[in-house]
């Protein structure tokens, strides 16, 4: 991530480190984790968005999103992929195995 870094003293289950352990090497781990965490606290601001916008909008206003179909597509074009929102945080940023660099 961009920026200064800071140390910080968490607590994990066990099994999550040693599948970490397992999967990633040792001078990756960090950046696994916080590239997990950025796409975490992606999805907990949208949720956030989603439900502060309830009500916003009626059905009525949106004939374009009258079935469920319409609507999957109208999110999949807002949403982008993983790699486009990523890099909106980080240019440098793209969803790719750590495990073999």
């Amino acid at each position: 991530m961009a920026g200064e870094n800071e140390r910080l003293n968490i607590v994990l289950p066990r099994v999550l480190v040693e599948e970490l352990r397992d999967l990633v090497p040792a001078r990756k781990r960090s950046q696994v984790i916080a590239e997990a965490l950025a796409e975490k606290l992606a999805r907990l601001r949208q949720t956030r968005a989603v439900r502060e916008a309830a009500g916003a909008w009626s059905d009525e206003e949106h004939p374009e999103l009258e079935s469920y179909a319409d609507y999957e597509a109208w999110k999949q074009t807002i949403r982008g992929g993983l790699d486009n929102r990523l890099g909106r945080l980080r240019p440098d940023a793209r969803s790719e195995d750590v495990s073999s660099r």
